[in-house]
């Protein structure tokens, strides 16, 4: 009799619990909108780019010519999850070693820049975007 209680207790306690996962970003809470920009310069003939695109998806643009930049616009809600920028160039060229340059814009503004130097290098920068920008 006592273990039937505990199961009955266990589904009580159980049928109170709910799993109600939330949307990040529908979490409530101001809107702002940003403008997040990525470039990738330097002295490659080609890179292979991935970035985080407008809709929180992996992009890879193959075969990119340098200078390369993307631009668009994400809107961010206060209590929702930031947007994660990020971009990030692999770049080879058979007849030299190269430099390449990526920097993250949010608004114009510089958020961050990463360079790497020599064969088949990977070159980074990130940055968290946020109602404040």
């Amino acid at each position: 009799m006592r273990r039937g209680w505990l199961v009955i207790w266990g589904m009580l306690l159980l049928a109170g619990c709910t799993a109600d996962f939330v949307d990040p970003d529908a979490r409530g809470g101001d809107l702002a909108a940003h403008t997040v920009s990525y470039r990738v310069e330097g002295t490659y003939a080609a890179c292979t780019i991935r970035y985080v695109g407008e809709t929180r998806e992996l992009v890879t643009v193959e075969d990119a010519t340098l200078p390369w930049e993307t631009k668009f616009g994400v809107t961010i809600r206060e209590k929702g999850a930031p947007f994660g920028a990020s971009v990030r160039a692999t770049c080879a060229d058979p007849d030299r070693l190269g430099k390449s340059v990526a920097t993250v814009f949010v608004d114009g503004a510089m958020k961050d820049r990463g360079s790497a130097t020599g064969f088949g290098a990977t070159v980074r920068a990130a940055s968290a975007v946020t109602v404040g920008g």
